[in-house]
């Protein structure tokens, strides 16, 4: 049984992260109040009862359960969540909190991953918690939710204001992974593959780091000063933390019916008034990028048809525009209902990694990344969230993001190769995406 305790208190969710940054496993999934508000509740946790990671499909399972076995890390975590199942109303009243690295696609999708591979981090990383606090966006309320007769009184504690130490820290200046002479190489190979009818639209990133001794509580709340979005996320595994700012959701799935959000079409924004309205005009009336987005429409119904009723899946958006700190976006938004036989783990399973990271049509566009890529995505455009007790579930697309493992930071930039993509631009806009992310870093260099 799910218990629940309403917490008064003035703390913010920054201070309840800062109190909790030293424990084991802890999460914010951070509704951070961008743009458009698809998120209205953020979600804070620490020591998990149960923890699950995997690479290559090795399981490892500590915790309350302990054991080591080869399969997908999706079945065995629902074998762990099943024995916890829960009929509750509410959105997310504890569970399954973790991330799904892009490189998880490798064992998903029965594909081989060959690009060189300078990080190491697990391909699914979750852990199982029975205490969690929800923190409301739009009441400023705060609600402890527990299983049965779980102990929170260490919850409890950590509603009090921190004691904040300011840090001074060094920081190198940018390192790209590739030159644009080797990113002008890869763009020629994509188009190469489309005029050979290979794909039709295909991913490209580029990989950039940055050294530094900023903390990253401090990162993570810079991250959020200067790229505010709806789906960030802080997780720290230990071994590495991961912090972003991610404005897409990749999907949820609320009482059964599922919403996609995909974010196709990119264009930068100006200070100048005028000249944002034009921009805005020019990105609405692109038949370039228009044409990126509906192909991922069309992706992702197909994926959602394997795990929802036909019937039920349409686009109720194929395209409309969206701002952010730095650019405005093309989203389009598609729902569906599951079908009886389906859940959650099933649908994750169907539809990872998202159309709008890959390209279509999606297995041929993934093994198109990995030939022209110098380097593995590791995280970048993998998801993180969370899977309920209720079978609920929310996740984002990592973009927008960090993954710091000691004193180096990498983070990626990337965008759609289609037959009418020109280079410079395409190049251009995984600067611009990547400049908000850099700027969280370099801030304050001492």
């Amino acid at each position: 049984m799910i218990r629940s305790k309403k917490v008064k208190s003035d703390v913010t969710i920054l201070d309840i992260l800062y109190n909790i940054k030293d424990k084991n496993l802890p999460f914010l999934l951070d509704s951070a109040k961008g743009s458009y508000n698809q998120g209205n509740k953020s979600y804070i946790g620490f020591n998990p009862e149960i923890v699950l990671k995997s690479k290559d499909n090795n399981v490892e399972i500590s915790g309350l359960v302990n054991k080591k076995i080869s399969d997908n890390p999706l079945n065995q975590l629902k074998l762990i969540m099943d024995d916890y199942l829960q009929e509750d109303d509410n959105q997310f009243i504890g569970g399954a909190v973790g991330l799904l690295s892009y490189d998880f696609t490798s064992s998903n999708c029965n594909v081989v991953l060959n690009s060189e591979k300078n990080t190491d981090v697990y391909d699914a990383y979750f852990g199982i918690y029975f205490k969690i606090i929800e923190f409301d966006n739009n009441t400023k309320e705060y609600t402890i939710y527990y299983l049965n007769d779980t102990d929170i009184t260490d919850v409890e504690a950590v509603f009090v204001k921190p004691n904040y130490a300011e840090k001074q820290y060094k920081t190198s200046e940018l390192i790209k992974t590739i030159t644009k002479e080797e990113y002008a190489k890869s763009f020629d190979d994509i188009k190469t593959m489309i005029e050979n009818g290979d794909v039709y639209e295909v991913n490209l990133t580029q990989q950039f780091i940055v050294d530094t001794t900023k903390d990253k509580f401090d990162i993570y709340k810079k991250l959020r000063e200067v790229n505010k979005a709806d789906f960030m996320a802080y997780m720290d595994f230990g071994e590495y933390c991961v912090l972003s700012s991610s404005p897409e959701r990749f999907f949820d799935c609320q009482n059964g019916l599922v919403q996609a959000r995909p974010i196709k079409g990119t264009i930068r924004r100006s200070n100048d008034k005028d000249e944002d309205e034009k921009l805005k005009n020019e990105l609405l009336n692109s038949d370039k990028d228009i044409s990126e987005l509906l192909m991922i429409v069309d992706l992702m119904r197909n994926d959602l048809g394997m795990s929802c009723d036909a019937e039920t899946i349409k686009a109720i958006s194929n395209y409309s525009l969206e701002t952010y700190e730095n650019v405005h976006h093309l989203v389009a938004t598609i729902v569906g209902k599951l079908r009886e036989d389906e859940d959650v783990f099933s649908l994750i399973k169907n539809i990872f990694p998202g159309g709008s990271i890959t390209g279509a049509p999606k297995l041929a566009s993934i093994e198109a990344i990995d030939k022209v890529e110098k380097f593995n995505r590791n995280i970048y455009t993998g998801s993180i969230g969370y899977i309920s007790f209720n079978q609920n579930c929310d996740f984002n697309i990592l973009i927008r993001t960090i993954l710091k493992i000691n004193n180096r930071c990498y983070f990626s930039g990337g965008g759609a190769i289609t037959w009418d993509s020109e280079m410079n631009s395409e190049y251009d806009e995984t600067i611009q995406k990547s400049r908000k992310v850099y700027e969280a870093l370099i801030w304050m260099m001492e």
